[in-house]
């Protein structure tokens, strides 16, 4: 029971995080850094996968 809501805990900043980090990317395309498509790819799918969403 305390391990689900650690997680629920850990979900709020990765939920916040993701739209960010994917926000900043989009609004960078055409000057963007070569790290920020993968960066924002590797922790959607790293989050998704951890919290199995």
């Amino acid at each position: 029971m305390k391990k689900s809501i650690l997680v629920k805990f850990s979900l709020i900043p990765a939920l916040l995080l993701i739209p960010t980090i994917l926000w900043a990317a989009s609004t960078e395309i055409s000057g963007m850094p070569w790290w920020g498509w993968p960066t924002a790819l590797f922790f959607t799918t790293f989050f998704m996968g951890v919290f199995g969403v």
